[in-house]
């Protein structure tokens, strides 16, 4: 897949959304066989997350977002990487979506 006829805004607009969604599925979904949840069980141990630890980077949302934005921009630049970005940034709008719908239904 080649995307070069995207504007820098849309390429800004998918690696925002493709960095939330991993970063929301990492600190709080547990993910295909409690993937994401063992993954941050195994970071917090037996201990509660200390600032700077591996267990605030995957319990904190805002603080997972700051390491995924550069791994999501990285992968951006391969064909493979392009195709998960964009897998995650559709998820993400549908996310969105069903937010919005569910909000104005109320």
């Amino acid at each position: 897949m080649d995307l070069p006829s995207l504007t820098p805004l849309e390429i800004f607009l998918l690696l925002s959304l493709a960095t939330w969604r991993l970063s929301a599925m990492l600190t709080s979904e547990s993910g295909p066989w409690n993937l994401f949840g063992r993954f941050r069980v195994y970071a917090l141990g037996a201990q509660e997350a200390a600032p700077g630890s591996l267990g605030e980077l995957a319990t904190c949302l805002w603080c997972c977002s700051v390491w995924i934005a550069p791994a999501a921009l990285w992968a951006f630049w391969w064909p493979t990487g392009q195709v998960v970005v964009l897998v995650l940034a559709i998820s993400a709008m549908a996310i969105l979506v069903e937010s919005a719908v569910s909000w104005l239904n109320r």
